[in-house]
């Protein structure tokens, strides 16, 4: 038996027509370009507890089975601006609604209730396949200078004992709709909050979407119940006569900020959270630098609005 290769990592994820039921994504018209992957397979154990005249491990059975895949995605959209990203179906599965705009724009925003999609998401390893339908996830967003604009994703689905794992290597696997995307540097990225320029290294931005696994006589399903987002701005000391954060946090001033990494037509993304509470700085260092840090609240203003994502 020939040893199988831990790196040979792939993963299809397709929007399910009807929740929880596969969608069967192709490698040919569904795969993702994914970084980092990983599976966890899970279940509670419902144990027996016998009464016996010794000593011993108690029986049971597995219940609620479900999986998780993590990995991370770069957020960049279509090359033919105005076209659905790549990434798509995976920011719609994160509870986001999908507005193209032809030739203009594709923009992603948060969205609350029975519009929210679900996906098939099959994870091959080696010759392995997991398989879960009613996948939602989680994203969080990470933009720091020398590095890349990155989404960390955690997916969660349902399973079941037919399809975890079977034996089934994926053909036709193609990823030639994911453009290589620019790097978070001091050419591609321009940093405001509230038309203040930052002199930022790191944005960090996480969606905080509460996903959970219902289950009942009729049905196992899985739904995103709350999101409550999160995130902090790291940066240079700023002049304080026109970015003072502690004296926006004590005077609640909200603050709209944008992050725009990209500079060419196609490959340009723009983070968007127009109503920003923030949170006390910390003053921490980089090579002997001062550098602040701000956590940060977004909040919805009609609703739905808290975070956009949009590629032009």
């Amino acid at each position: 038996m020939a040893i199988q290769l831990y790196e040979t990592r792939q993963i299809l994820f397709k929007t399910e027509t009807t929740p929880g039921t596969d969608a069967a994504p192709t490698g040919a018209a569904n795969a993702i370009l994914s970084f980092s992957g990983q599976v966890q397979v899970e279940a509670d154990k419902l144990t027996r507890t016998p009464d016996l005249p010794y000593f011993g491990a108690d029986p049971f059975l597995l219940v609620h089975k479900r999986a998780t895949v993590s990995f991370e995605i770069e957020l960049i959209g279509s090359s033919t601006v105005g076209n659905a990203a790549p990434i798509g179906p995976v920011l719609t599965a994160c509870g986001m609604a999908e507005t193209l705009v032809a030739a203009t724009s594709a923009t992603y925003n948060p969205i609350t209730g029975p519009t929210q999609k679900t996906g098939t998401l099959y994870f091959y390893i080696g010759p392995l396949r997991y398989t879960m339908v009613y996948a939602m996830g989680n994203i969080e967003v990470n933009q720091e200078v020398k590095g890349f604009n990155r989404g960390k994703v955690s997916v969660t689905g349902v399973i079941t004992n037919t399809t975890m794992p079977t034996e089934n290597v994926s053909s036709g696997f193609t990823v030639a709709a994911f453009q290589a995307p620019p790097a978070v540097e001091m050419e591609n990225w321009i940093v405001t909050s509230s038309t203040v320029h930052l002199n930022t290294t790191k944005l960090n931005v996480n969606y905080n979407n509460d996903i959970k696994i219902h289950e009942a006589s009729e049905l196992r399903a899985v739904q995103l119940m709350d999101r409550k987002p999160s995130g902090s701005l790291t940066y240079f000391e700023p002049t304080l006569a026109s970015f003072n954060p502690w004296a926006l946090a004590n005077n609640y001033t909200l603050q709209n900020i944008v992050s725009t990494v990209g500079i060419t037509a196609g490959k340009i993304c723009t983070l968007t959270m127009p109503t920003v509470q923030l949170e006390y700085t910390k003053l921490t260092e980089q090579d002997k630098a001062i550098l602040f840090e701000t956590p940060m609240a977004p909040l919805p203003s009609a609703g739905n609005d808290e975070i956009s994502i949009k590629f032009t």
